[in-house]
C-alpha cells in the first residue's frame, strides 16, 4: 500500500481517513493549527519515553519573575500558609493536576498572579514523563511474567497429571464396598451376570487411532463384578478389582475414549439436534406409558412433568389424542425392526439368527389370550422378544393353539420358510404337553418333531416335584402347617386385627412384613414369602395372640373375630373356619417346622429363580438341579447332626453348660440351642405331649425335615428323567467349563479328543432330523477344533478369566457372548457358531411368559377402561 493512502487519525479530533486528506481536514476544521497525526494506541510507549524539551531563554526569565513575585507577596498566618502551600505547590500537586491559581483564589487572597504557570509547564512535564516511564516499566514486567507463564505449560500439565493421580487415590480409598462402585461415573454394573463395563470405552474403543488399537482386547473395559459387604475387611478379589479399574482409568485408550465422550457431550445443540432430542423424549414418554399401561391423560401429565424438570419436549403441546396415534406408529415400527432383525444376515454367523418360541394361556377380564414370545440372540445374549397376545376363541385343542401361535409369528412377517430354517426349539408348560403341542406345531410347519424340540418348562417341573411330595401320605403335616399359616395370615391381613398387629409391632420395636396369602398357581417363591412373613412377624403375633387368649378366657368366647366368624359360618359352614390358640404358634413343633421350611424353601427358591432365567443354555439347567439336590442332602445331614447335650442332676432340673451347635447359618441351626432352652426370640415356647419324655424336643420335627429333603431329591429325579437326550449330548461337547475341566485341570483328554464323539452325534442328529438346514461335517469338525483352541487360549489370559467366571466356575454364556460379538474371535468359525446357536435356542424355560401377563393385564385393563369411557361419552351426547 502507498504511504499516501495509509489510514490515520487527526490529533485534535476523532476524524480518521487517508494521510493525503489530513491537511485539507486540518485547514477546514482547525485553522491556524499545525497539521499533526494522532497518536496511535500502540505508540504510547514511545510517548512515555520521550525526552524533556530544553527551556528557551525568554521562558527562563518569565519563570524567574514569577518566583520573585511570589516571594514578595504578603503572607497569611501559619495555618493558612501551610494549607495554601500544600495546595499550590507545583511539586505537591503533580499527581492531582490542581491549578495553583484556582486554589489560592479560593482563599480570597488580595494578591493576583499576572501570569499563572500552566500545569503542563516544563517542570511539571518532566515529572509527568517520569511517572509515565515508571508505568511503562511495570507493564513490561507484567508482560515478562505472562511470557514465563506461557512457557511453563509443560510443567502445568505435569502438575495436572499428578493432581489427577491424587484424586484417583482419594476416590479409590473411599471405595470400601461393592455398593460404592455404583457411584462411579461412566460404569455400568450388571450384578446378575457379574459384569462391570466402562461405557465410554465400549462405545468408542473400536474407533480409536491405530497407535492405540494395539492395546485393544476382547475384554478391554469389562471387569468381573465382585460383591463386598460394607463393614468387613476387603477381600483380595475386591482389591484386585479396584487395582484393575485404577489401571484402566490411567490407560491412554480409556483417556482417549473419555475425551471422545466429553466431546459428544459438549457439542452445540443446533435446531435439528433439539428437534431430534425432543422427538426422542416424546417417544420415550409414550413407550413408558405403554409399558406401564397408562392412558392418554397420564401421557400429557408426564410431558408436563418432564418440561418442569427442564427436559426438551419441543414447542408443541401434545394432547392425549395423539397418544393413540403414537402408540400405533410405534407398534408398527417395532414390528418392522423385529422383522428386519430376524430376517437379516448376521455378520458373525453369516446366517439369519435362529430363535426359539414360547407361549402360554392367560385369562384376563374373563377373556383368554395366548402370549407369544421369541427368544433369540441380541448382543450375544439370549433375549425374549414379545410378539403378540391374540385371543383364544376356541376350546382347548392342541391344533388350534398351535395355529394361534403360528398366526402371531406370521403377523411379524415370519413365513413358513423362515420358520423352517430358523425356528429350533420351543418351551411350554404341562397343559400344552398333554395336548401334544409338539406334534401339532411340527405338522403345521412341516418340520420333524425331533428337530423342533418341545421341552417341558423346568420351573413348572420343579413345582410339580414339590407338589408330588406334598401329596404323599407321610407329609400330611405340611398341608396342616400350610393351613395353619394361611389362617394366621388371613386373620391379621385386614381390619381391626391388622391395626392391632401394627400397634403391637410398634410397641415392641419390630419391623414386620405385611401378611401374605398362599397362591396355588404361583411358583415356590410365593409360598416361601408366606413362611418368611410368619417368621418375621412371629414375636408380634405371639404378643397379640397371648392378649387375645387372656381376653377370650375372661369372656368365654372368641371376641376378636366374633363378627367375622359369624359371617363365615353363615356362608361357608362351621367346618370351613379354622380357629387356633396361642399354643398352636408357640409350640416347639410349630417354630421348628417354620425354621426348617424357611431353610429348605430358600434353597429351592434360589434354584427356581436360576432356572427361570432366559440367558441359560439347555444343559445348564441340569447343573442347577444337581446343585439343588446336593444342597438338600447337605442340609439333611446337618439337621441329623444336631443333638441335645442337656443333662439334669440333683434333686431338681438344673441346666448345665450347653454345647453350642452352629453348623451353618441356617435358621434352625442358629436357633437350635434356644429351642432346647424352651424359648424363641425372647419368648417361651412349649412342648407337645409327645415331646415331654424326650431330651431333645426337636427330635421328631428334625426327622420330618430330613425325610422331606430326601423325598424332594427323589421327586426331582423322577420328574426330570424324561428330558430329551440331546441336552446331555450338548453338555458333553459344547460346554466351555467342561472343556477346561477335562483338558486343563484334570488332563483326562486332550483338545483333539474332547467331545469329539458327542459332537459327531450332534452332527448326525442335525443331518437326520433337519430337512431345511444343510451342514458340512468336515468343515464343522475343523472349526470345532479351532473353537476349542481359541477358548483355551482366551482362558489363559487372567483378565478374561476374571470376566468369564461366576462363583469360581466358568460361565459358558459369558464366553460365548464374546464369540458372538467379537469378529476377531469368530473369524473362520462362522459355520460352527451358527450350529452352536441352533442348539442353544432349544430353550427349556417358559417362565418369561408368566411375567409378560402383567404387561398384558395392564393393556387389557386400560382398553376396557377406554371402552367404558367412550360409551359414557356417547350416552352424554
Amino acid at each position: 500500500m502507498f504511504p499516501s493512502k495509509e489510514t490515520v487519525s487527526c490529533f485534535y479530533c476523532e476524524w480518521t481517513g487517508r494521510r493525503d486528506k489530513l491537511a485539507s481536514h486540518s485547514n477546514a476544521h482547525h485553522p491556524g493549527s499545525k497539521v499533526q497525526v494522532g497518536i496511535a494506541p500502540n505508540a504510547l510507549s514511545t510517548f512515555w519515553r520521550q525526552k524533556s524539551v530544553p527551556l528557551a531563554t525568554d521562558q527562563i526569565e518569565k519563570r524567574t519573575n514569577l518566583n520573585n513575585a511570589n516571594e514578595d507577596s504578603p503572607t497569611f498566618d501559619q495555618t493558612q500558609a501551610t494549607a495554601t502551600s500544600s495546595l499550590t505547590s507545583p511539586v505537591t500537586t503533580t499527581s492531582s493536576f490542581t491549578s495553583p491559581v484556582t486554589t489560592i483564589s479560593s482563599f480570597a487572597s488580595p494578591v493576583t498572579t499576572p501570569n499563572a504557570p500552566s500545569p503542563f509547564s516544563p517542570s511539571n512535564e518532566h515529572q509527568f514523563q517520569q511517572q509515565l516511564f515508571y508505568m511503562s516499566e511495570q507493564l513490561s514486567n507484567l508482560s515478562t511474567k505472562f511470557d514465563s507463564l506461557l512457557g511453563t505449560k509443560s510443567s502445568i500439565s505435569t502438575t495436572k497429571e499428578a493432581n489427577e493421580g491424587e484424586e484417583f487415590d482419594v476416590m479409590f480409598n473411599e471405595i470400601k464396598s461393592s455398593d460404592d462402585l455404583y457411584k462411579m461415573k461412566n460404569f455400568e454394573i450388571n450384578s446378575q451376570i457379574e459384569l462391570m463395563t466402562c461405557l465410554s470405552c465400549s462405545k468408542h474403543k473400536t474407533h480409536a487411532p491405530k497407535q492405540l488399537q494395539s492395546t485393544i482386547k476382547s475384554s478391554f473395559g469389562v471387569f468381573k463384578f465382585i460383591e463386598q459387604d460394607a463393614g468387613y475387611n476387603q477381600t483380595q478379589k475386591f482389591r484386585d478389582l479396584k487395582k484393575s479399574i485404577r489401571f484402566h482409568l490411567s490407560n491412554n485408550l480409556h483417556i482417549w475414549c473419555a475425551r471422545e465422550e466429553q466431546k459428544e457431550k459438549e457439542e452445540a445443540d443446533d435446531l435439528m439436534r433439539k428437534n431430534e432430542k425432543a422427538g426422542y423424549n416424546i417417544g420415550r414418554i409414550a413407550l413408558f406409558c405403554i409399558r406401564t399401561g397408562l392412558g392418554g391423560l397420564k401421557f400429557v401429565e408426564t410431558i408436563n412433568l418432564i418440561d418442569l424438570c427442564g427436559g426438551t419436549i419441543g414447542n408443541c403441546r401434545h394432547s392425549r389424542y395423539i397418544y393413540d396415534r403414537v402408540r400405533s406408529v410405534m407398534a408398527e415400527e417395532m414390528k418392522l425392526k423385529i422383522t428386519e432383525y430376524l430376517v437379516r444376515v448376521d455378520p458373525i454367523l453369516q446366517h439369519s439368527v435362529p430363535f426359539g418360541v414360547t407361549f402360554d394361556k392367560v385369562t384376563l377380564l374373563k377373556r383368554s389370550i395366548q402370549t407369544t414370545l421369541l427368544i433369540t440372540f441380541v448382543g450375544g445374549v439370549l433375549t425374549p422378544i414379545y410378539l403378540q397376545s391374540p385371543l383364544c376363541k376356541t376350546e382347548l385343542s392342541g391344533k388350534e393353539l398351535a395355529d394361534n401361535c403360528i398366526y402371531a409369528m406370521n403377523s411379524f412377517g415370519l413365513t413358513k420358510k423362515i420358520l423352517q430354517q430358523q425356528l429350533s426349539g420351543c418351551a411350554v408348560d404341562g397343559a400344552y404337553i398333554h395336548l401334544n403341542i409338539d406334534k401339532h406345531l411340527s405338522s403345521a410347519l412341516e418340520m420333524n418333531s425331533e428337530w423342533l424340540t418341545v421341552s417341558w418348562d423346568c420351573a413348572h417341573l420343579l413345582e410339580l416335584a414339590i407338589n408330588d411330595v406334598k401329596r404323599q401320605r407321610k407329609f400330611v403335616w405340611i398341608k396342616n402347617f400350610i393351613k395353619l399359616c394361611a389362617a394366621l395370615m388371613r386373620k391379621y391381613s385386614y381390619g381391626k386385627q391388622y391395626e392391632i398387629l401394627l400397634e403391637t409391632a410398634q410397641y415392641l420395636g419390630e419391623d414386620i412384613l405385611a401378611p401374605k396369602q398362599f397362591h396355588a398357581t404361583r411358583f415356590v417363591s410365593s409360598e416361601r414369602r408366606v413362611y418368611e412373613t410368619v417368621l418375621r412377624d412371629w414375636r408380634s403375633l405371639h404378643e397379640v395372640q397371648e392378649k387375645e387368649d387372656q381376653l377370650n378366657a375372661l369372656s368365654h368366647g372368641d371376641v376378636s373375630t366374633r363378627t367375622r366368624r359369624a359371617h363365615t359360618v353363615s356362608h361357608q359352614g362351621v367346618g370351613d373356619e379354622t380357629t387356633f390358640k396361642l399354643d398352636d404358634i408357640s409350640s416347639i413343633d410349630f417354630v421348628g417346622k417354620l425354621l426348617g421350611l424357611n431353610d429348605i424353601y430358600s434353597l429351592i427358591v434360589k434354584s427356581s429363580m436360576s432356572i427361570q432365567m432366559v440367558n441359560t443354555f439347555p444343559w445348564e439347567y441340569s447343573y442347577t438341579l444337581e446343585k439343588l439336590k446336593k444342597s438338600l442332602s447337605t442340609y439333611a445331614a446337618e439337621v441329623e447332626k444336631l443333638s441335645n447335650t442337656e443333662q439334669y442332676t440333683g434333686n431338681g432340673r438344673e441346666n448345665e453348660e450347653l454345647d453350642e451347635v452352629t453348623l451353618t447359618s441356617t435358621y434352625l441351626s442358629l436357633n437350635y440351642n434356644d429351642l432346647l432352652r424352651g424359648e424363641f426370640q425372647g419368648r417361651p415356647v412349649t412342648r407337645k405331649a409327645a415331646e415331654h419324655d424326650l431330651d431333645d424336643p426337636t427330635f421328631y420335627l428334625r426327622e420330618k425335615l430330613v425325610d422331606f429333603c430326601q423325598a424332594l431329591c427323589t421327586s426331582i429325579d423322577t420328574r426330570f428323567k424324561e428330558a430329551p437326550a440331546i441336552f446331555e449330548t450338548m453338555a458333553n461337547c459344547l460346554d466351555v467349563a467342561a472343556l477346561y475341566q477335562q483338558v486343563v485341570l484334570v488332563k483326562r483328554e486332550d483338545v483333539l479328543q474332547y467331545g469329539q464323539s458327542s459332537f459327531q452325534t450332534l452332527l448326525e442328529f442335525t443331518k437326520n432330523n433337519s430337512k431345511h438346514i444343510k451342514i458340512d461335517n468336515i468343515l464343522l469338525n475343523d472349526q470345532y477344533l479351532e473353537w476349542k483352541k481359541r477358548c483355551l487360549t482366551e482362558l489363559n489370559d487372567k483378565e478374561n478369566w476374571n470376566v468369564w467366571t461366576k462363583d469360581d466356575r466358568i460361565a459358558t454364556t459369558k464366553v460365548m457372548k464374546s464369540f458372538f460379538t467379537n469378529r476377531d474371535l469368530a473369524n473362520g468359525i462362522e459355520q460352527f457358531l451358527h450350529l452352536y446357536s441352533l442348539m442353544v435356542v432349544k430353550i427349556r424355560s417358559e417362565a418369561v411368559c408368566d411375567e409378560s401377563w402383567i404387561y398384558c393385564r395392564r393393556i387389557y385393563c386400560r382398553k376396557q377402561f377406554q371402552n367404558a369411557q367412550n360409551r359414557s361419552f356417547a350416552l352424554k351426547f
